[in-house]
């Protein structure tokens, strides 16, 4: 399977739902020639931007047909239309399914008051519009309408923060600005066919730039579980969905729908439901994890070597006996690796991973143990 547009946080996301799967080859497209996913994703094409709509789309086609890609997934917004309206080509001349909705529901999904207006209409829970015109509309937040993890959001207190706005209000969805709440995440997924997976929702307890840094575990109540199932239960809907609400002394109102994967969505090998999984037919068969209730984001490192064409700069291992000048590059190369194997496992990466990275093989990774 491919991942599009996946090279940050929102592809690594993508990945940790995957991984507990080893069966899967995972490929990675992407517009960046350095980015943090391709590390992990077994192969890695360096795309054209999306915006170079021909070009971007003869490398994807010819991609999925070379590699025999069997389901693609967006990582971002980036190119949701882009591929809404490709979607019937790839399956038929390609038997390749793409994991977005059909393109007039990615048009409503991705503007902030069509996607309240559906909400409503599937009888969720939603915030009036307001008025920032109005004195007694205030205090209000203001969301970019095609925005997405947090950008752009204003809060104005009162109508006089608006002569210091200098946005266009119309590019805005404002509602009332709630300050004690608490906030919920959902996750799932919708087949091909229109089968749902099984929702997963998180309290999101701690947020820096749009990412649950800390979130714990939430039972969904029913009635919203069953809201989600008559609402997506349709092919037309297919793809990856983040919903969010927030709960507050008012009622609950449903704030954001994104289809698309939610960015702090690390799900693994943690739950019985994968949506990701889900969209190729495959189940999780891992139960949840008894005790398991809070997830900790932090950043982490990888220490790797440099590419191949500095390798003569570097200082050798301190396990090689012979000087650089006297071995090939390859033999530096595949010392180093070791190397850097060793320390990796050392701290306790996974093996399959030490594979993929050092290029080494699982028998010569345990040797230089």
């Amino acid at each position: 399977m491919l991942v599009t547009c996946g090279g940050g946080l929102q592809g690594m996301t993508v990945y940790k739902s995957l991984r507990v799967f080893k069966s899967l080859m995972t490929h990675l497209f992407d517009s960046n020639q350095e980015n943090v996913s391709k590390y992990f994703f077994e192969h890695f094409f360096h795309s054209s931007l999306v915006r170079q709509e021909k070009r971007y789309e003869e490398e994807l086609f010819g991609y999925c047909k070379l590699h025999d890609i069997r389901l693609v997934i967006p990582a971002t917004q980036f190119d949701l239309l882009f591929l809404s309206r490709r979607k019937q080509e790839f399956e038929k001349r390609l038997n390749c399914r793409i994991a977005v909705p059909d393109e007039v529901h990615v048009k409503v999904f991705l503007d902030k008051v069509a996607s309240r207006r559906f909400l409503k209409e599937k009888g969720f829970p939603v915030q009036e519009l307001a008025d920032p015109l109005s004195r007694n509309h205030y205090p209000l937040i203001g969301k970019p309408l095609d925005g997405w993890g947090g950008k752009g959001v204003v809060v104005l207190k009162d109508i006089d923060g608006l002569q210091q706005f200098h946005g266009k209000r119309e590019d805005y969805i404002w509602t009332g600005y709630i300050k004690d709440f608490k906030e919920y995440s959902i996750d799932f997924s919708v087949d091909h066919r229109g089968q749902i997976s099984v929702p997963i929702a998180r309290e999101r307890l701690m947020i820096s730039g749009g990412i649950a840094l800390v979130s714990k575990r939430f039972d969904l109540p029913e009635a919203y579980a069953s809201r989600i199932a008559q609402s997506f239960s349709d092919p037309a809907f297919s793809g990856i969905y983040n919903l969010q609400y927030i709960s507050c002394s008012e009622g609950d109102f449903f704030t954001d729908l994104n289809p698309r994967i939610g960015t702090s969505a690390v799900i693994g090998s943690r739950t019985a439901a994968n949506p990701v999984g889900h969209l190729l037919g495959l189940s999780n068969k891992f139960p949840p994890s008894d005790g398991v209730s809070k997830v900790i984001r932090y950043l982490d490192e990888l220490h790797l070597p440099v590419d191949n064409d500095q390798i003569d700069q570097l200082q050798e291992p301190s396990s090689s006996r012979l000087p650089a000048h006297e071995r090939s590059r390859d033999e530096v190369i595949k010392n180093r690796n070791k190397e850097i194997a060793r320390k990796m496992m050392e701290e306790g990466l996974p093996l399959d991973q030490i594979v993929r990275i050092t290029g080494l093989s699982e028998k010569v990774i345990e040797s230089s143990l």
